[in-house]
């Protein structure tokens, strides 16, 4: 991806023609004259990099510097400062407000950006360590789960992960789907594929004991592919009896950057990739960084649906999100479990779906357990709604006979206000 520079000068025709001049030279470059707008783009894009007049009125280039640093580090976001006085005095100023580098004006064009790639360079490799040490956070906590679990055990893991192995093929490893309906159609679009374990030799065995060791053994991928294979295996099932769903598999933050397991995920899917949806969770595009942001734009270029899990669980922001290869969001079911009974959670789940659909964003409520909260949604403008109120899990067996048998039109009846008013009142 092209690095994206934010120009910010209040002298029309030099800011203009900077801007022009990166962008013929490769680099996805915008501007603003005004310091507070800056701030603000700044607070809800992420931008690579910035080149900032240092001379605008006021010594405004010296508080926006420091108004910046107060929200980025010298190695969060780089600064290049432009200036008409390079005396050492005027560059001590700026390198003390924050800046990374400075360059003189009128811009010399090849000396500016010889200094930028210089910057984007370290930059580069600051991301590349925060994802190291994001990805050692999270087998360190993986390690103390599966403790926890009482899998800390070496014999105990083996076990679990050779069962796992040699009862794929079985039948024991099994797949079951949780239907997504579509509020405005009010028709089941899609389905999230969820797997179970139930060994011969272990007994059922919680996705929440047996994925951690696989990511930590590195197993997972083989598990994913087999996921996929069987998901699109159940799906020309359901289509050859009309029922053409879109089969969405959730994607282990462990395989976010992995380019070689993304080139056999596209190998696997082939012509079927509008036919597959995945999921993954905010912590597995922060915590990968570059990898996992290119590995996404192959997946959405395919064809595939990228949809982030358990939104609100994390630090990312929907402008963030609006520079990825995103289709959806999926509410985290903590926000959507209290929508009947908080005052805050219906404020923050409203906010999130329109601005969810101005960056043209469907979202994808979690947790919908009562014919109210599902009211609520439509009302609101929720695109998806999932939950034990739509539909539990069930083999595919089970979600041909739910689409063909009409359990999906009492989810389109319109909702009993008098009946809801007399049960809110009871639980008051």
């Amino acid at each position: 991806m092209n690095a994206k520079i934010l120009v910010i000068d209040d002298v029309a025709d030099e800011r203009g023609m900077l801007t022009r001049r990166l962008r013929l030279r490769g680099y996805d470059a915008t501007w603003t004259s005004s310091a507070s707008d800056a701030l603000q783009r700044l607070a809800q894009q992420r931008f690579d990099l910035v080149v900032a007049d240092f001379d605008m009125p006021g010594g405004r280039g010296d508080g926006l510097l420091r108004e910046i640093r107060a929200s980025f580090s010298l190695c969060e976001l780089p600064v290049i400062v432009a200036t008409k006085d390079p005396s050492p005095a005027a560059m001590g100023a700026a390198l003390d407000a924050g800046a990374n580098d400075w360059t003189a004006k009128p811009f010399e064009l090849d000396w500016l950006v010889t200094r930028m790639a210089a910057q984007l360079r370290f930059l580069s490799e600051f991301r590349r360590v925060v994802a190291a040490q994001a990805r050692l956070q999270r087998r360190l906590q993986v390690r103390a789960r599966m403790e926890e679990l009482g899998f800390g055990d070496p014999k105990r893991r083996a076990l679990l992960m050779r069962e796992l192995q040699n009862e794929l093929p079985t039948g024991s490893v099994s797949l079951v789907y949780q239907p997504q309906l579509h509020l405005r159609s009010g028709e089941i679009g899609s389905v999230e594929a969820l797997i179970r374990w139930n060994s011969p030799v272990l007994g059922p065995v919680a996705p929440s004991e047996f994925i951690p060791i696989a990511e930590e053994t590195g197993d997972i991928a083989a598990l994913t592919e087999w996921t996929i294979e069987r998901a699109l295996r159940d799906r020309e099932r359901l289509a050859s009896r009309g029922r053409p769903v879109r089969m969405t598999v959730n994607l282990s933050a462990s395989l976010a950057s992995d380019s070689a397991f993304a080139s056999r995920l596209l190998d696997l899917m082939g012509p079927h990739a509008e036919a597959v949806g995945l999921e993954l969770t905010e912590s597995a595009i922060f915590g990968n960084g570059e990898e996992a942001v290119a590995n996404l734009a192959r997946f959405a270029a395919s064809g595939l649906r990228i949809g982030i899990d358990d939104y609100g669980s994390g630090m990312s922001s929907l402008a963030y999100l609006q520079s990825l290869p995103v289709h959806e969001l999926k509410i985290d079911r903590s926000f959507v479990s209290r929508l009947t009974q908080s005052q805050r959670d219906p404020l923050i789940v409203r906010s999130t779906i329109e601005l969810a659909h101005a960056l043209e964003l469907e979202v994808v409520a979690e947790g919908v357990e009562d014919q109210e909260t599902l009211a609520l949604l439509r009302v609101m403008g929720c695109d998806l709604a999932q939950g034990n109120h739509v539909g539990v899990p069930m083999s595919v067996e089970g979600l041909l006979t739910f689409l063909e048998d009409g359990s999906v039109g009492r989810l389109n009846a319109p909702l009993d206000i008098n009946e809801f008013l007399k049960r809110a009142i009871i639980e008051s």
